[in-house]
């Protein structure tokens, strides 16, 4: 038998009874695994992500951006009627993105997206030949894909 040289596993798991959310729970309880402390030497401090507040043409622009045959969610208006309506959607879109960066919030309703099976090949009867895509909420989704 080949000895790989992998070191047997000794990560001490953190407690994280205390900590409600999901995601924050997971980063801390496995904060010291060897692939998240490899990770933290590739990423410097000085990358940094933040947001900027936008403005109404800006806005429109994405608006008259989007594709009319890509998907969309159930509930959304559709992209026709958004390009059409592009000057009343600007204004409702401006406030409501500029309101969040500047309060540092993200609406719940979006943070969930539709996620539909697509065939890829071979088998039909087999989940492995399918891959999930994820439809976003279409007045959004050009922001968010930035």
């Amino acid at each position: 038998m080949t000895e790989l040289n992998i070191p047997r596993n000794t990560v001490e798991l953190l407690n994280t009874e205390d900590i409600q959310d999901p995601v924050l729970k997971s980063i801390s309880k496995y904060s010291s695994h060897p692939s998240i402390i490899k990770i933290n030497e590739y990423i410097k401090e000085t990358n940094t992500f933040s947001f900027h507040l936008v403005n109404i043409d800006e806005i429109e622009s994405e608006i008259l951006s989007l594709a009319v045959k890509k998907s969309c969610q159930e509930n959304d208006i559709p992209t026709k009627i958004l390009k059409e309506n592009s000057d009343i959607f600007a204004h409702i879109i401006f406030h409501d993105f500029n309101y969040c960066i500047v309060n540092s919030l993200f609406p719940d309703e979006l943070k969930f997206a539709d996620v539909i099976p697509v065939f890829k090949k071979g088998d039909k009867a087999l989940k492995s030949n399918y891959r999930p895509v994820s439809i976003l909420p279409k007045v959004y989704a050009a922001f968010l894909n930035k």
